[in-house]
């Protein structure tokens, strides 16, 4: 998934946070389980491999959308 992402982004910090972002999701998820008192069964693996996907996907257009967009001119100080 680094890989990918550092060949989309070409961009070795917004890469990291993408892959920050996608940990916190997996963290979180196994934390709740855990919480909750779920055990490891097809079903928690296939909750855990959707947030895992939905996770990359969401972190993966935001991070290239911020690359993509210029700042608006209110935002660009005039020296």
């Amino acid at each position: 998934m680094i890989v990918v992402v550092l060949f989309i982004t070409v961009n070795i910090f917004v890469t990291m946070i993408v892959v920050f972002c996608v940990l916190l999701v997996d963290v979180f998820v196994v934390a709740f389980a855990h919480f909750w008192g779920l055990t490891m069964s097809n079903i928690m693996a296939i909750n855990l491999s959707f947030a895992l996907g939905i996770a990359v996907d969401y972190s993966m257009h935001i991070a290239h959308t911020y690359l993509l967009v210029q700042p608006p001119a209110s935002m660009i100080t005039a020296k």
